[in-house]
């Protein structure tokens, strides 16, 4: 690959008009192939990918790396590709796609941090009206305020929340597992194993 391929970002869709926030970006629908030969082009990548009638619209290629970013106008572009890649070979080597998170969009962020900033206000507003004995409730059960079941129903929310990163993890560091981790993601909501559900406590008032 030239060192010029190595950042190279093309856009077929070559539309120049101002496009409205609720409309299509090109981070939303995204691949990650993987285990593309060392001499693979952004040139011949991309004709590649036409050759195999998928509907892409962005390539990018890291420096450096046997990977490339593909990025689609929406969904059922993306599962089509998601379908054909996985079951592609190129010059004898199987390609992997996995789905690909969206990049940061600064706008986006910016709200996003707007929004925390006028939260953290909100909240610490409300703290100082708190009586002493809800402020150490709060610092030493969280959750005091909320119903039982909505506790347990966000407790397994975050052990979902951490199998899944775990999962995305062992996919970066053992790409051998790559077809068997697909299959567990799609039994197991995204997740490697199945998550048993919460056992609830006899008791909701006593000490658990």
């Amino acid at each position: 690959m030239d060192q010029s391929d190595s950042t190279l970002i093309e856009s077929i869709d070559s539309h120049s008009e101002p496009k409205l926030e609720t409309e299509y970006t090109s981070e939303i629908f995204k691949l990650e192939v993987k285990n593309l030969p060392s001499n693979f082009g952004f040139g011949v990548f991309k004709k590649f990918l036409a050759s195999l009638n998928l509907n892409f619209v962005k390539i990018k290629f890291p420096t450096g790396g046997s990977f490339a970013f593909v990025t689609f106008k929406d969904e059922k572009s993306r599962e089509e590709a998601f379908k054909v890649l996985n079951e592609t070979k190129y010059k004898g080597k199987q390609l992997q796609a996995v789905y690909s998170k969206a990049a940061p969009d600064p706008i986006s962020n910016k709200r996003k941090s707007d929004t925390l900033h006028g939260q953290q206000n909100l909240k610490q507003a409300k703290a100082e009206n708190l009586t002493l004995e809800e402020k150490v409730q709060n610092s030493t059960t969280p959750l005091w305020n909320i119903n039982y079941q909505k506790q347990l129903d966000q407790k397994t929310n975050c052990i979902k929340q951490l199998l899944r990163k775990c999962t995305f993890k062992m996919d970066k560091v053992n790409e051998g597992i790559f077809f068997w981790l697909q299959k567990q993601k799609d039994q197991h909501e995204g997740m490697c194993c199945k998550l048993l559900e919460t056992v609830a406590s006899v008791s909701e008032l006593t000490f658990k």
